[in-house]
């Protein structure tokens, strides 16, 4: 990329990543290594990116609105007949990516509420998790862990969305019971936990309402 491309690339910004301790480092007087240089910028970038609650939101207004798309989609479907014999349509597949997005535009708006709390996802160029949230796609553990209060319904969503991080990426979640609730009607057992219903809309319209505003 050079310096009139109009991105943002290495070569624009040499006076900014000519730091004196990067410069200290290399025992460097004149222009710095462009490996150096390279290295430099992205390593800024990736600090900028992780500590700046902006960019979490704007990656969850991204992942909504095109879970809002597929939803759309989705939903044209619904009403119709498949008469026998024809393929179903592929929007019927739509609803676990709808979920997928709206998970993870959830995990990105709390992750971004923990930022303007004060915590730092990048410290000297490493990731730093938040404690106590395990492998940090639990958004019940990130809406506790950043003091972000649920009522029960917004607990309840929370709960059954979480499981989507896996199960909507891979056939599979790391544990036979991820997605999966115990009833509590004796001789039941364990049931599908991750229902979806319209009623969901309501609630899943207030917690993205609040959590921006958590953000901003």
């Amino acid at each position: 990329m050079d310096e009139t491309s109009g991105g943002l690339g290495p070569k624009c910004c040499d006076d900014r990543l000519k730091t004196t301790s990067v410069r200290r480092a290399f025992g460097c007087r004149g222009q710095l290594p462009d490996s150096v240089a390279d290295a430099d910028f992205w390593l800024q970038q990736f600090e900028r990116k992780g500590n700046r609650p902006l960019t979490w939101r704007l990656v969850a207004d991204d992942l909504l609105v095109t879970a809002t798309f597929l939803l759309e989609a989705w939903r044209s479907v619904q009403s119709k007949r498949i008469p026998v014999g024809k393929p179903v349509a592929k929007e019927w597949g739509f609803l676990r990516s709808v979920k997928l997005l709206r998970a993870a535009a959830l995990e990105a708006l709390l992750k971004g509420r923990a930022v303007r709390r004060g915590h730092r996802f990048v410290v000297n160029g490493a990731f730093c998790p938040i404690p106590n949230t395990g492998n940090g796609h639990n958004l019940v553990l990130l809406s506790d862990e950043t003091k972000f209060r649920l009522d029960p319904s917004e607990r309840d969503l929370l709960a059954r969305l979480s499981p989507s991080l896996e199960l909507a990426r891979y056939p599979i979640g790391k544990s036979w019971q991820t997605g999966l609730k115990k009833d509590p009607h004796p001789g039941v057992g364990h049931v599908i936990a991750g229902h979806y219903s319209s009623g969901d809309e309501r609630v899943l319209a207030r917690l993205i309402k609040r959590l921006r505003c958590a953000v901003h």
